[in-house]
């Protein structure tokens, strides 16, 4: 007797289906009008060029240790020629 038929059904889903795109093309429109789309994808860049950055850093260090001693023994013999290399190495 009070059961609900096509006419109801239709009266109760037309306004959700309306409602739904109205959100759905202002959530897109100020997605845009705020340049979040944009900001996201800088960020994406951003961290992506950080992993990259992170993954060349070992890399670097055995350079540095590689480099950062022989520049070290150049200049202190430079100033004091009977320093040894046990010396520096001590240092």
């Amino acid at each position: 007797m009070f059961g609900i038929g096509a006419p109801e059904i239709l009266v109760l889903l037309f306004p959700i289906c309306i409602s739904l795109l109205i959100f759905l093309l202002l959530r897109e429109f100020w997605c845009w009008y705020l340049k979040q789309n944009k900001i996201v994808s800088l960020l994406e860049d951003i961290r992506d060029l950080l992993e990259n950055q992170t993954d060349m850093m070992p890399q670097q260090k055995q350079t540095i240790k590689a480099t950062i001693p022989d520049a070290i023994e150049t200049e202190v013999t430079q100033i004091d020629p009977k320093l040894s290399t046990q010396t520096l190495r001590d240092l």
